[in-house]
């Protein structure tokens, strides 16, 4: 039986996620939601850290994805933004839009990041 939790307002949650990720507020909140939200229907959406190469921009997502379901969680690394249409999309030509199954990692599980 899954018991219920009481709802958090995003204070409470900058509270929570501050017991590994010092600093940053907004950033560590936005990147919580935006991995919680893989688990809607229709509502997912993308965040890019954008800052010089080893100024720390893994280490909030990968903090934040150590408190999903192992089993629920892709970790990709060294991955240009047109590989995954190369080796894990099709192309739909009535939308003009590429579907990414992400499902099946592929050739991406060998540059996984390393925790």
């Amino acid at each position: 039986m899954i018991k219920k939790y009481p709802p958090i307002n995003a204070e409470e949650l900058i509270e929570i996620l501050g017991t590994t990720i010092k600093h940053d507020n907004d950033n560590k909140l936005i990147a919580f939601l935006c991995q919680l939200s893989a688990y809607t229907e229709d509502s997912q959406f993308n965040l890019s850290f954008n800052a010089p190469s080893s100024s720390g921009k893994s280490f909030i997502p990968i903090e934040i994805a150590n408190l999903f379901p192992p089993e629920d969680v892709i970790k990709l690394g060294y991955v240009s933004p047109t590989s995954f249409f190369h080796s894990t999309s099709e192309y739909n030509e009535e939308t003009e839009e590429y579907l990414v199954d992400l499902s099946c990692p592929g050739p991406f599980k060998l540059n996984t990041l390393s925790t």
